[in-house]
């Protein structure tokens, strides 16, 4: 959960989002186009899990062990090299907080923000905004999916348990909805993420890290 919402894309178009909305339209507008643009963020995620959730479900009628050795093993590797991924590449190399998406790919997100008009490009500009960041995060909700199923359905009910997730991961985009309601710019935000880039760019491995060895050693996931 941690390194989801350590995630930079999501917030970073969701700012430029509600910068030119904001700009554009009144504030209810904007506020409301924004409403969307988050329940676009929540809804790929619970498609994830929803898809995740149907695949483990057809794999229980066979012999395939989540359990396996094998199977640990490459899922904690997995996380390591993510880690190792994000320390060298999740940021670009520069002063700015540019991520490791494309520069057309990035044009193209402001593209789209300058062209939403309504609640349906609001939600789909949400949607697809979180896609490229799937690199970094898909296994992560591999490993939640199979946690909560696995040790915590006894405690709370599976779906309960991924819609306090899904919500705290999409925490952030509430707090920047606040921060430029209380008279802070777009400008004023990106100050703060190059600020704050040098320790998310060590912090985000180090929570992969910590995760892939408590797979391997304690198990307390699978």
């Amino acid at each position: 959960m941690l390194i989801i919402v350590s995630m930079k894309l999501i917030p970073g178009v969701f700012a430029h989002f509600y910068h030119y909305t904001f700009g554009k339209y009144s504030a209810r507008k904007a506020s409301n186009l924004s409403i969307f643009f988050i329940f676009g963020v929540e809804a790929l995620p619970a498609l994830i899990f929803a898809t995740l959730n149907l695949i483990f479900c057809a794999l229980s009628y066979t012999s395939l062990d989540l359990s396996n050795e094998i199977f640990l093993w490459a899922i904690a590797g997995l996380l390591i090299a993510l880690g190792v991924a994000f320390f060298f590449f999740y940021f670009r190399r520069s002063s700015g907080t540019e991520l490791f998406i494309s520069r057309r790919n990035a044009s193209n997100f402001i593209k789209k923000i300058k062209l939403v008009k309504n609640h349906s490009d609001a939600f789909v500009l949400g949607f697809v905004s979180g896609i490229p960041e799937l690199l970094f995060t898909l296994p992560l909700y591999l490993v939640v999916i199979v946690s909560v199923t696995k040790n915590f359905l006894i405690i709370m009910p599976c779906s309960l348990i991924l819609t306090l997730f899904i919500l705290i991961t999409i925490s952030p985009l509430f707090f920047i909805y606040a921060y430029f309601r209380n008279g802070n710019n777009l400008a004023n935000f990106l100050r703060l993420r190059i600020k704050n880039k040098t320790f998310f760019r060590f912090f985000v491995p180090i929570l992969y890290f910590v995760l892939a060895i408590l797979i391997i050693i304690s198990r307390v996931v699978f």
